[in-house]
């Protein structure tokens, strides 16, 4: 696809030249902004097309800053957008941090325009320890200092905004250079990507009068509890204005708006396409014009005239994707979203007798049993539901921070299904009242309680009392209070491997103690990664320890569990995760390859059991890959040994051993390559110069596996091998008399 090219359904892939020739105002933003504002406006409203034309036509200095960019090292630490609360210390650090992130980003665009950088209030946004080098300002020294904090971790950033530090920065920037250059036009989007506290100090920049005007781009239903607490004393359309995109999606200004964005876009092609198509267009995409450019992308694709089955298949298939997205985003809140959808459906065929482009869903709950409104499940469903698009805010109804609006209109594309024709004309929506639990699935049933495991270290009092500390914290978190803990500990009499497996297999996250690096814990983790689970490494000091983590675990996100402030991180990172599947996926684990058969480590002692091993692969045709210890650091080699059909390791007793019982792990998870009758089972052979007159390095947790996992002696690899390679010859065999 050429990018310099339409369509551009995400606004960012616009050329910088073809800005002006695209953007439509909307229908009731003002002409010049005279003071700071909340920009609000579902997925594809036109936020981010807005900002960048401001910027380009602001006649003095504008910059247009991506908050999701920015703070992208806050989000990587496991703090999502869709997290509710936080611990205080941990809200502190995240705005803090926030503050200088912020601040750095400014000084850098500033300084790039040649414009005058107010070093004292910059040092003010900065930890101590950062700020000798930034004496004298320039380039080199913004961005050296940039790549340092977003690698700091939260705990120096405690008390960094307590005095708003960034406003007096951002206002002593606007007055330096309001009479050279005119006044600072601050432009911050992606709001909604980013964790809730680092907006706080963001916020304040919208409170606050000065020499300069910041406007802050937003989906609707961002912030959680920090933002609730900020909106009521920095108010919205008092503190500061809220200009909401889509706000009438059904009238003429905004449908005149979507039809001439369409046009400049596609020009004669959208205009050639017969007007009830168009109409339907208007209608399906709601307050969305990316659906819009989407939807006409998919009828003029072919360059001849679409049919109305290729238009029915086009509306059903972006229609299945919105609600995977959407499933994917919400699978925490509710039971199925597609099931929602269908009974939103019978509800209005029952009260109605016909389905109309939209419908309007008043939810009904149970009084809350106290007198200060908490968060509930409910609140966090509406919340994540309306920044996907699953749901909208009622036409004419503005969203703004703290607001629990419950009273939501289901867009007409998740609605619509192929049985009916495509909506030509705007019909108003169908009013339904539903109770809390009809609309998330859980009819006549409690909610599903999400199931945690931890792996920990069963013979050592630190790592027990961790276990149990950790227990008492999820179950003190509001949102947790449910949650179902799970560890290795089985009953007399259960199978012990397979118990545990099964546990960790219906865990939504698993925390495992990797204090010590023993194997135990890491085969538990391995386990983890192969069914494609989070699991968060926690280990017990932090930092010191961080050097000691080998190579390839650092990249995961770890936490600490020495005091009550590390322990509350992991509990957060825990919300985070099950509050927003979508902000932080584990990588999805690499699928069996049968053929391929991976060799770990080339040491002394098994040097003739490889040239034995690799003259029978050889002969036999199958892929052969031999990786020594110095390149099992790399991510994409391990990804190779896990998906291998055969595997060979060795134990030497070294720290070696604790990535090879992680891969073990993780082929134990999926034993089998292919489905059904005509899977092949995959095979793990571990290497001990001489087990049987010395202790065995391996666990019995893979001894456990004997179906998948067996111990040798070098000596007998050929035997080993070959019982692996009949099996896969007669799978081969079998394939080829089924294709017959």
């Amino acid at each position: 696809m050429d990018l310099d090219r339409p369509p551009w359904p995400d606004a960012e892939r616009i050329p910088e030249k073809r800005i002006r020739e695209i953007f439509r105002p909307p229908p009731a933003m003002p002409a010049r902004f005279v003071r700071s504002a909340l920009v609000v406006g579902s997925r594809g409203a036109g936020k981010t097309i807005l900002f960048r034309y401001l910027k380009d036509t602001h006649k003095d200095f504008a910059t247009h800053i991506y908050l999701s960019t920015e703070f992208a090292s806050l989000t990587k630490a496991g703090h999502g957008p869709l997290t509710p609360r936080y611990p205080e210390n941990i809200e502190n650090q995240l705005s803090g941090k926030a503050t200088s992130l912020l601040a750095l980003a400014i000084s850098d665009r500033l300084q790039r325009k040649g414009l005058s950088v107010p070093t004292e209030h910059l040092l003010r946004c900065l930890p101590k320890k950062f700020r000798n080098g930034l004496n004298k300002i320039d380039a080199q020294r913004i961005n050296d200092t940039r790549e340092t904090i977003n690698k700091e971790t939260l705990i120096g950033f405690e008390g960094i905004a307590e005095a708003s530090p960034l406003v007096s920065f951002v206002s002593e920037s606007g007055d330096i250079n309001r009479y050279a250059h005119g006044p600072l036009l601050l432009l911050l989007d992606r709001a909604d990507a980013v964790p809730p506290p680092a907006l706080l100090p963001v916020f304040e920049l919208l409170d606050q009068a000065g020499p300069y005007t910041t406007l802050v781009a937003t989906r609707p239903g961002i912030g959680g509890e920090p933002l609730s607490r900020i909106a009521r004393a920095v108010i919205p359309g008092d503190s500061y204005d809220v200009i909401h995109l889509g706000l009438h999606p059904r009238s003429k200004d905004w449908i005149n708006l979507v039809k001439e964005a369409l046009e400049a876009q596609f020009g004669s092609q959208f205009l050639t396409l017969p007007e009830s198509v168009r109409n339907s267009i208007m209608i399906f995409s709601r307050d969305s014009i990316k659906v819009a450019v989407e939807l006409v992308a998919g009828c003029t694709s072919g360059g001849g005239v679409c049919t109305n089955s290729e238009l029915v298949r086009l509306f059903e298939d972006l229609r299945d994707r919105r609600l995977t997205t959407a499933q994917r985003t919400l699978q925490t809140y509710v039971r199925d979203f597609r099931d929602s959808i269908r009974f939103i459906r019978e509800e209005v065929l029952k009260q109605h007798n016909v389905l109309t482009p939209g419908v309007l869903v008043t939810i009904k709950q149970r009084a809350q049993p106290y007198l200060l409104h908490e968060r509930t499940r409910l609140d966090l469903f509406i919340d994540a539901a309306l920044r996907s698009w699953a749901i909208c805010m009622p036409e004419g109804q503005q969203w703004v921070p703290g607001i629990r609006p419950m009273q939501v209109e289901v867009p007409p594309l998740l609605v619509w299904t192929k049985k009916e024709k495509l909506w030509a004309d705007w019909d108003s929506p169908a009013e339904i009242t539903v109770n809390a639990g009809e609309l998330t699935g859980y009819r006549g049933h409690k909610d599903h309680a999400p199931t945690l495991f931890i792996a920990y270290r069963m013979t050592f009092p630190e790592s027990v009392q961790f276990r149990n500390s950790l227990e008492e914290c999820v179950h003190s978190y509001p949102d947790l209070s449910e949650a179902v803990v799970l560890d290795g500990n089985v009953p007399l009499g259960a199978t012990w491997p397979e118990t545990i497996r099964k546990r960790i297999s219906k865990s939504n996250i698993v925390i495992g103690d990797i204090e010590g690096l023993r194997p135990d814990i890491l085969f538990e983790l391995g386990f983890a990664y192969g069914q494609g689970k989070v699991y968060l490494p926690v280990f017990k000091e932090f930092p010191e320890k961080l050097a000691e983590i080998p190579n390839w675990l650092t990249g995961r996100q770890t936490g600490y569990y020495s005091d009550a402030a590390g322990l509350e991180g992991i509990v957060s990172s825990i919300a985070t995760h099950l509050s927003d599947p979508e902000f932080i996926k584990p990588p999805v684990p690499p699928q069996p390859v049968p053929s391929l058969v991976v060799w770990l480590r080339q040491l002394e002692w098994n040097k003739h059991a490889l040239e034995q091993f690799r003259t029978q692969i050889r002969r036999e045709g199958l892929s052969l890959e031999i990786y020594n210890d110095s390149e099992l650091t790399n991510e994409r080699i391990i990804r190779r040994a896990v998906s291998a059909g055969l595997l060979v390791l060795s134990l030497d007793g070294t720290e070696m051993d604790v990535l090879m019982h992680y891969i073990a792990g993780a082929i134990v998870s999926k034993p089998s390559a292919g489905r059904g009758q005509k899977s092949l089972s995959r095979k793990v052979i571990i290497l001990e110069e001489n087990p049987k007159t010395q202790a065995s390095l391996s666990l019995q947790k893979c001894e456990d596996s004997e179906e998948t996992v067996i111990v040798i002696i070098p000596e007998d690899i050929v035997l080993a091998a070959g019982r692996f390679l009949n099996d896969y010859k007669r799978w081969m065999r079998q394939g080829l008399a089924s294709r017959e």
